[in-house]
């Protein structure tokens, strides 16, 4: 037999081709399918930092709301409120929505809202009371809520 003893090259150009050709169609195919699909980064804030003794900082309505497992401590402007939940009970959160709306509408313009919790807190609980501050049975309250680290908050005690 003739050339039997010859070895037998793979020709690698027509697969480069065609995973060239794949590469190419899956690129124009997920930009054509992001503009079809309207998608677009999320917008996202990024807090800014005011010490308190700042001057001017008073003009920067602050409220936030941290959470523990036994009540929420909300502190604005005029001061801090502590929301006890009774003794084996869950906490108020018809009292928060209650105290929200009555600091949204006796607030005035609230420039900036924060959300903390301690690290105890279950993950629930902090999407539960995010709900509560976004809306109640009324209306909008306060949509854009800021997730903050959980510090030393004083009580009201």
């Amino acid at each position: 037999m003739a050339g039997s003893g010859s070895a037998q090259e793979l020709n690698l150009v027509p697969y480069l081709d065609v995973v060239t050709t794949l590469i190419i169609g899956m690129m124009v195919l997920a930009t054509a399918a992001s503009d079809a699909l309207n998608l677009r980064s999320p917008e996202v804030e990024v807090p800014t930092y005011v010490p308190s003794d700042t001057p001017g900082s008073s003009g920067n309505n602050l409220l936030s709301v941290h959470i523990s497992r036994e009540s929420f401590v909300i502190q604005g402007t005029g001061g801090t409120m502590q929301l006890d939940a009774p003794p084996n009970q869950p906490l108020p959160y018809a009292v928060l929505a209650t105290a929200l709306r009555t600091a949204h509408d006796t607030g005035g313009a609230t420039v900036r809202v924060s959300l903390s919790a301690n690290a105890d807190v279950p993950y629930s609980t902090v999407v539960h009371t995010l709900d509560t501050m976004r809306s109640d049975e009324l209306g909008d309250l306060y949509p854009r809520v800021a997730l903050a680290v959980a510090t030393n908050i004083a009580t009201a005690n």
